[in-house]
């Protein structure tokens, strides 16, 4: 099978040469002059996309990981845009091993590179992205220690990524999923839209704007209500119709379509209710795990600060912050915690080989789920704990002590209750209470207790209070623990480097992964493993220059020694060969 070759040269390669001179440190730098070391061949023997296909060139597998490396090292680009400047960037065809001239990849090759990536490598177990992360991990990791004597100082964090899909309202998810459906149906059944929309009694169906086609007053309460039952009652009589014919399609379309079956339900389900009059309304509640988009359905609603939210993914990254590399990356739904996938960021990490013992982490990080899950990896976690202290009229519970192998409390007062019992619930929790005695007379009592023992929503009696009930976690022994620890100044002095980990983040959204460019939760991850590898290469170029270049720096400070030095020798061997002669001489004279 012919090949393109990658040792064709011509006049304007000496000009590539020249400008790759003063990019030392850079990325195409380092793939022009150690492609092969970063791109190990072992990587690239699964590749066998252009075999038993006669006449027709295939690319080299290293040609097209060095354009998909290439692809996200400025501030990120879409596929066609990376293709596009692969023909007419010189230096980006110099690192791909192409001549000056010539065919590019198109935007189909580099789809295929990026499926051919997901998949699972033969040797490793792993995905062969994974395999290629934890391969320039460990020579960015190997660089850096070259360079430096510092140990590693190992930090988590997360920033949100916005999803590709498109956001939606309910009315708009329900309108929008229902012409997908109808265009899925048409193309599983191959008919055309119309006949559908006739067959469905729903000429939405070729309309394009949903509330374009509803034409209403949104402010009227009454004509909302009516426009959304009715949304509703199509969609659900068309997903029980497109349901019960499914079994009349093909595998493929039978999946696609099921699929969006389930999404219009789940929005049905999440997002609407009924109202006493039996019309359906958005419901005043946000569900669990809501559905924000029907083109990117594992998105969620999160939120970055308490004033700023968002709509996607959360990059949760396990830096290094001497060296800058990036050792473990994943992406979790945008509306969950920041803290749960750290522990299996480190777990990552450890079956990489890496020996981490301590990691900073914000507050976030700082819970006690979060903390015993590190500690039983052996990892020691440097991150504020929640909660430290309140301030208010009334006393916290961080103010009560409380023994908890003897299972006792002492108020403020100095009162200790040993009257301990354990609360049923989801939680189970530990609950002291003081006796009414106890409290009746205490000078602190306005600020422990509540004016009246009646619950929420109960008539008050005027009765005197009763006695004091302090309910706390079962795990509140580690949060306290964890509080003490905290008040250590040579740990917060230890916590002020947790700061340097920002610009990671920061070089992590500069190099495109503020929004994502694929589709879907897997998408997303690639994408972040795909940067991961680039920021990483970055740091071994700039180590590998700056080593060459003291390298460089101490040859030329060393000439007039070696000059000397050779002239020595060869004084020394004139004086040798002169001595020899002159033995000669007085042999033969004798």
């Amino acid at each position: 099978m012919p090949m393109y070759r990658s040792d064709q040269r011509s006049f304007l390669d000496l000009q590539r040469e020249e400008l790759l001179r003063e990019r030392e440190g850079t990325l195409v730098w380092l793939l022009v002059r150690f492609g092969d070391t970063v791109l190990p061949g072992w990587l690239t023997r699964g590749w066998r996309r252009g075999e038993g296909r006669r006449g027709r060139k295939a690319w080299p597998i290293r040609t097209l990981l060095a354009l998909v490396v290439l692809r996200w090292s400025d501030e990120g680009m879409s596929r066609v845009g990376a293709c596009r400047r692969a023909e007419t960037d010189s230096l980006w065809r110099y690192a791909m091993r192409l001549p000056v001239e010539g065919k590019t990849p198109t935007e189909k090759t580099l789809r295929e590179v990026e499926a051919w990536l997901q998949e699972d490598d033969e040797d490793s177990g792993m995905t062969r992205v994974e395999a290629l992360f934890e391969h320039v991990v460990h020579v960015a990791l190997w660089s850096a220690a070259a360079r430096r004597r510092e140990a590693p100082k190992w930090f988590m964090d997360s920033t949100p990524m916005w999803c590709f899909g498109a956001i939606l309202d309910t009315v708009r998810l329900l309108g929008d999923g229902l012409r997908r459906l109808g265009r899925a149906w048409a193309r599983a059944t191959e008919r055309p839209l119309g006949a559908v929309a006739i067959a469905w009694k729903l000429p939405m169906l070729l309309a394009k704007s949903t509330k374009g086609w509803l034409r209403i007053d949104w402010s009227d309460a009454d004509a909302r209500s009516k426009a959304i039952t009715d949304v509703v009652e199509d969609v659900m009589r068309v997903v029980k119709e497109v349901q019960a014919a499914l079994v009349t399609v093909e595998g493929s379309d039978r999946r696609r379509v099921g699929e969006l079956c389930e999404l219009l339900l789940r929005v049905v389900a999440q997002d609407l209710e009924k109202d006493g009059k039996g019309r359906w309304r958005v419901a005043r509640r946000v569900a669990r795990n809501r559905m924000v988009s029907l083109t990117d359905p594992e998105a969620g609603h999160g939120h970055k600060s308490r004033s700023e939210s968002f709509w996607g993914y959360k990059i949760n990254v396990l830096g290094d912050l001497v060296s800058g590399v990036v050792a473990a990356v994943s992406v979790t739904p945008g509306n969950g915690h920041d803290a749960a996938p750290g522990h299996e960021l480190v777990v990552e990490a450890q079956r990489m080989r890496l020996e981490i013992r301590k990691v900073l982490a914000d507050t976030a990080y700082g819970g006690v789920e979060s903390r015993l899950g590190l500690k039983a990896l052996g990892v020691d976690l440097v991150a504020p704990p929640p909660g430290t202290t309140r301030k208010g009229k009334k006393h916290s519970k961080n103010e009560f002590a409380i023994d908890f192998v003897a299972q006792t409390a002492t108020c403020p007062n100095g009162v200790t209750s040993d009257r301990a019992e354990r609360t049923a619930g989801k939680e189970p929790k530990l609950a002291f209470r003081w006796s009414k005695e106890a409290c009746a007379g205490c000078p602190l009592r306005a600020r422990c207790l509540r004016a009246s023992t009646a619950k929420p929503g109960e008539k008050r009696t005027g009765r005197p209070p009763q006695g004091k009930r302090l309910v706390v976690a079962l795990r509140e022994q580690e949060l306290r623990e964890a509080r003490t620890a905290w008040d250590d100044p040579t740990r917060r002095e230890e916590y002020r480097d947790r700061s340097m980990g920002e610009r990671l983040n920061a070089l992590l959204v500069q190099h495109g992964a503020r929004r994502a460019r694929l589709r879907g939760r897997k998408g997303a991850n690639l994408q972040a493993q795909l940067i991961g590898i680039t920021l990483n290469l970055g740091v071994v170029a700039r180590n590998v220059a700056e080593a060459e270049a003291e390298e460089k720096a101490r040859r030329a400070q060393q000439p007039r020694r070696h000059r000397v030095v050779r002239q020595a020798a060869r004084m020394e061997r004139v004086e040798r060969v002169a001595a020899r002669r002159d033995a000669a001489r007085q042999l033969a004279l004798a």
